[in-house]
């Protein structure tokens, strides 16, 4: 992959609707609107006007949702039940996927500044930082078993991008690359253990890989059932895998796919409706979240039901990835 291939791809990923560029600091605080009104207010409540992270105290007390915002560069923290604004994490370059380990600490890739940010549940002060140098961090996932951290690299200063695993989500990676994917996107562990990545081929194709728990090799994942179109979230849904299709052939949907060997059969789908290109969702038993890169809302649906939202948080720029944090 050429430099400027890895680039554009790095792009798509930050704000795939906008172009690339420092983004713009927001006008509007990203705050619940009901069921679907379109209110929105002036950030002020709890904003700490010179840009700094903050974090209300009786957050680490509360379920959170963390939503990171690549156009503003910082990651919003709500109150999970009510969906208030309890915290805003800043100091990011373009941040991306996010994961929870199992003390509900929250991993944040940092794009654009090639490293993966730790936070403790409602802190507003890193707690630890890995380097990801020369690769560009999309999508991460946590093995609940190993503790182990996996990040895949949307692409690398080199050419096309690869896994990096950190055992222990400490030290130094070990990097895998993907026979079927040069431009990996999001990432995530089964209940076994495997690794599943999903992302594009050196064509442009939806692809899926799997990294057997045990194994030091990706292999490609054959898909049938249903024809995906640009590359979504990874979560395992509890009985099949969720595999999001970012825009999708009539809008952006969840699938449940099935993997049986070398083979991923579509066995159920999730519609997203009234959203137009969702990134990293986040399945938290009936319910699923997730970004609306386009239509600037972080929306809640039934889940595996979908249709229409039935809450959504308004007010962001280019939200790409959300992630749910238990109290401990």
């Amino acid at each position: 992959m050429t430099s400027s291939t890895s680039a554009r791809y790095a792009c798509a990923a930050i704000l795939l609707l906008a172009g690339c560029g420092g983004g713009q600091s927001a006008q509007l605080a990203p705050v619940q609107s009901g069921k679907l009104s379109t209110l929105a207010i002036a950030r002020g409540a709890g904003r700490l006007d010179s840009g700094r992270s903050w974090m209300d105290a009786s957050a680490k007390n509360e379920r959170l949702l963390y939503v990171s915002d690549s156009g503003t560069s910082d990651v919003y923290v709500y109150a999970y039940g009510s969906r208030n604004l309890k915290g805003t994490l800043t100091g990011f370059n373009a941040p991306q996927g996010e994961c929870v380990d199992p003390v509900g600490d929250v991993w944040i890739t940092n794009l654009q500044g090639a490293n993966i940010v730790e936070f403790a549940h409602g802190g507003s002060s890193p707690i630890s930082t890995l380097s990801d140098a020369s690769e560009f961090p999309e999508g991460c996932a946590i093995n609940k078993t190993t503790g182990d951290l996996a990040v895949a690299n949307l692409s690398a200063s080199s050419g096309a991008g690869g896994v990096s695993i950190w055992k222990n989500a400490q030290g130094s990676p070990t990097a895998y690359s993907i026979p079927n994917i040069v431009t990996p996107f999001f990432i995530g562990y089964d209940n076994r253990g495997d690794l599943f990545v999903d992302g594009l081929s050196s064509s442009g194709a939806f692809q899926l890989a799997r990294l057997a728990n045990g194994s030091s090799k990706f292999k490609g994942i054959a898909l049938r059932g249903a024809s995906f179109v640009f590359p979504g979230g990874v979560q395992w849904g509890g009985t099949n895998l969720a595999v999001g299709d970012r825009t999708g052939p009539n809008g952006p949907v969840i699938y449940q796919v099935r993997i049986r060997g070398d083979i991923g059969k579509v066995v159920g789908s999730t519609p997203l409706s009234g959203a137009s290109a969702v990134g990293q969702f986040f399945i938290d038993g009936s319910t699923v979240v997730a970004p609306d890169l386009g239509g600037t809302e972080v929306g809640f649906w039934n889940y595996p039901k979908g249709g229409s939202a039935t809450h959504v948080i308004e007010g962001f720029s280019t939200p790409v990835g959300t992630a749910v944090s238990d109290v401990k």
